[in-house]
């Protein structure tokens, strides 16, 4: 649910949603919209995508890294 600005403001970074109702009021007029990651990605503008690629793989390694250290340490 999101105010109508808001997916035009997105827009402009190549993050396009897609409207799946009508104009409520919800803590003010909302309106439900639809997005896929993958289309997030793809429609991203360049200097957008390398900032979230950079956090992803931040994300992914420290992840990883937890996951490591819980292995070792799994009870039997």
């Amino acid at each position: 649910m999101m105010e109508p600005f808001l997916p035009r403001l997105m827009k402009r970074s190549g993050i396009l949603f897609q409207r799946v109702g009508k104009d409520i009021d919800y803590h003010g007029i909302r309106a439900p919209y639809f997005i896929t990651a993958q289309s997030a990605v793809d429609n991203m503008r360049p200097e957008l995508l390398e900032l979230y690629q950079w956090i992803y793989q931040q994300i992914k390694v420290s992840y990883q890294a937890s996951i490591d250290a819980n292995n070792g340490c799994r009870k039997i």
